[in-house]
């Protein structure tokens, strides 16, 4: 049987790590989160940087790097055979058509690849970010053109990949369409 890759991309406080574990617990899957994965490396780099780093401006300079790591397991559990569920921002990788492909050539297998792309409208999203009280989002929540800025949405381009948009920002909704979108996976 093909591994299926289940990811749950957005920018923050969207759901992505709400939709992803209840998915991730309801198949069995392997599980990794973006900001688990990386967060004790850049909050150590965070902490010896000389001056006030924020999260967003760290997150940045290390983007390569933090996401390797994230890559590099996710493809390492392919290789394997491995379903797996992933949560992350994915910012630039949506953007770009042929990502999926760059995924299953480094997995060295055919992966199908499922991705929900959760994006709220603006000022739910906003309002979500707030509810949510994380220290994740300290550098902009204060500001709300630089949340806008920061925090607006593209819509994914990937080509040979299913693609779900979930745009409602009520976690139900969003199940229930995720639901419907894996139904042919659960056989």
């Amino acid at each position: 049987m093909r591994s299926v890759l289940f990811i749950f991309a957005g920018k923050p406080a969207t759901g992505k790590t709400t939709l992803a574990t209840e998915l991730s617990r309801e198949l069995g899957l392997f599980y990794l989160d973006y900001d688990t994965v990386n967060e004790v490396y850049l909050e150590s780099i965070r902490s010896r940087e000389k001056g006030s780093v924020d999260r967003y401006a760290l997150s940045r300079k290390w983007r390569k790097e933090s996401y390797g790591t994230l890559f590099n397991l996710a493809v390492e559990n392919l290789r394997l055979g491995q379903s797996m569920v992933i949560s992350a921002p994915l910012s630039r990788e949506i953007l770009d058509p042929l990502f999926p492909s760059w995924i299953r050539e480094r997995a060295g297998a055919d992966v199908d690849i499922v991705l929900f792309y959760l994006s709220p409208p603006p000022e739910l999203h906003y309002r979500m970010a707030k509810e949510r009280n994380s220290h994740r989002d300290e550098s902009y929540l204060g500001d709300r053109e630089r949340f806008d800025e920061i925090c607006s949405s593209s819509k994914p381009v990937w080509r040979d990949a299913e693609c779900t948009i979930l745009s409602s920002g009520d976690r139900d909704i969003n199940r229930e369409l995720m639901l419907k979108a894996i139904e042919r996976y659960r056989r």
